[in-house]
């Protein structure tokens, strides 16, 4: 039937084909590396559809309807605010803040960052969390309700900064 060479080879096939199909989807984003808070629109000025984004409303305005479950967007950020949350799902933040930003046992609520928090801080901070919190006395002090882990930097999530910025700038309106 088959010789021990012959199966060897057929596994070492099978895994590599498992291995591209996994790798080009660990980021969340299409077959040019491209996340969907990064995709551009399409070329003919609609929204380009991404995975999990809500789709255009009819009549191909441009406008993105609301996802189920939240309000519809009534100050025209409609579409800045799906990538934010976009990103926030891709980079697993949910997984300790909570999906609807409340926190967790893990992670302290992420509502109402602008009272404390301003995009150049947010940049510092995702750098190298629990080094800063180390230097800030609020952090320092919160930090302690949450030892089962530490927050990662950024770079472990494997998007791009462009991506990082878009967080920010949804989570400071949130």
């Amino acid at each position: 039937m088959f010789t021990k060479s012959t199966s060897l080879f057929v596994i070492v096939i099978a895994l590599a084909l498992l291995a591209g199909a996994f790798g080009s989807c660990n980021k969340g984003g299409d077959e040019t590396g491209n996340s969907p808070a990064t995709q551009s629109p399409a070329a003919d000025g609609s929204a380009a559809a991404t995975p999990g984004a809500p789709a255009a409303a009819a009549g191909g305005s441009g406008e993105s309807a609301a996802a189920p479950g939240q309000p519809a967007d009534a100050g025209g950020a409609g579409l800045a605010s799906d990538a934010g949350r976009d990103v926030f799902t891709l980079a697993n933040c949910s997984m300790c803040h909570g999906s609807g930003l409340g926190g967790s046992t893990l992670a302290p609520a992420l509502k109402d960052l602008k009272a404390n928090w301003d995009a150049a801080k947010l940049k510092q901070y995702l750098a190298d969390p629990p080094g800063y919190a180390e230097k800030d006395p609020r952090l320092a002090e919160q930090i302690k309700q949450y030892t089962s882990m530490k927050m990662p930097a950024w770079s472990t999530t494997g998007l791009d900064n462009s991506d990082r910025d878009i967080l920010i700038d949804w989570l400071l309106e949130q």
